[in-house]
C-alpha cells in the first residue's frame, strides 16, 4: 500500500471517530499558546472540533 494511501485512510478513520466525540486538547505547558492554536488548526483542517483545551501549567 503506498504510503499516501496509508495516510489517507488514517485520516478517514480519524475523521470518522472524532466527528461526534468531544475532544479535548491537553497541553503539558503554555507559553505563547501557539502549539495549542496550530493544533487546533490542524485539526479544523481535518473536520475535527476541538471542544476544550487544558493547559497543566503556564511558563
Amino acid at each position: 500500500m503506498p504510503l499516501t494511501q496509508f495516510k489517507r485512510g488514517i485520516s478517514d478513520k480519524l475523521r470518522q471517530r472524532c466527528a461526534q466525540a468531544t475532544v479535548i486538547l491537553v497541553d503539558d505547558v503554555a507559553t505563547t499558546g501557539a502549539t495549542a492554536a496550530e493544533t487546533e488548526l490542524v485539526a479544523a483542517s481535518l473536520g475535527i472540533r476541538i471542544d476544550m483545551v487544558l493547559v497543566l501549567a503556564r511558563a
